[in-house]
């Protein structure tokens, strides 16, 4: 694998695309190429993958050897949460966008989403669903799962989806290096959650990405039993408590 080192943030990239690699074989060339026709020369794509063993890397390294905004890096073999955070710590632009390996970014996505993150702290937009089994559309993400601008709510049921959200790199900083995977389950409600509490928030209701549905689904809207959500809500509103009670206590104390 050709590895990048990592860098510090660079102020003059714009944008950096973080992306969580693993086995995606089959959709990940129609994905990269929906992202490079969206970005300007300066941004980035940053990808973290954890150990694929099919084509997924082979891939990533022709696309890097043509196109110099494609970064590559070894994840931590941990799990989608920490493949995640790999990838958000090797960012380097001001303006942050979560992608999935297996969607499609429709053309106006960045011009849509990166004005509205002057004044949000975090964007989440629609997405059109579609099932790559039957070839069927099945509606759009919003009205599936909603649109719900408090914590509490979100806690009840997440309306936030990784792939459909942008957010400043202020809110990176602020919300990583994520808890453990146990403790918040995945990071894009964790994300939208310590956004809620710490800026403004705007859900766009235009959808910018085909959201695909297929075999080889990793969380998105697949089902859990009743008893798992409870106990992943349970998780959460303790590693929200944990992470807010350490800052504030580390923010009253002498010379912090």
């Amino acid at each position: 694998m050709n590895i990048i080192m990592p860098k510090d943030q660079n102020p003059d990239i714009r944008i950096s695309v973080a992306m969580a690699t693993y086995n995606g074989e089959k959709y990940l060339s129609e994905q990269l190429e929906s992202i490079l026709r969206c970005l300007d020369a300066n941004d980035e794509i940053v990808i973290s993958d954890d150990g694929s063993s099919d084509n997924t890397i082979s891939i990533i390294e022709q696309y890097a050897e043509r196109d110099k905004r494609i970064k590559l890096f070894d994840g931590p073999h941990a799990g989608v949460v920490k493949n995640f955070g790999n990838a958000l710590a090797n960012c380097r632009g001001s303006y942050i966008f979560l992608s999935d390996q297996d969607d499609v970014w429709h053309k106006d996505k960045v011009e849509v989403v990166l004005p509205q993150l002057t004044e949000n702290i975090l964007v989440c937009h629609n997405a059109d669903i579609f099932n790559s089994i039957t070839g069927e559309y099945e509606g759009d993400m919003q009205s599936k799962i909603g649109k719900k601008t408090s914590v509490s709510k979100n806690i009840i049921k997440n309306s936030f989806i990784g792939c459909c959200m942008a957010f400043r790199r202020e809110l990176s900083e602020y919300a990583t290096p994520f808890p453990d995977e146990r403790s918040i389950h995945i990071h894009d409600w964790w994300l939208g959650l310590i956004a809620l509490k710490v800026g403004n928030v705007r859900f766009e209701e235009k959808s910018l990405i085909d959201y695909r549905i297929h075999e080889s689904n990793t969380l998105g809207l697949k089902k859990t039993t009743f008893g798992f959500k409870i106990k992943k809500r349970i998780n959460m509103i303790r590693a929200l408590r944990r992470y807010f009670g350490a800052r504030n206590k580390k923010s009253s104390e002498p010379n912090s």
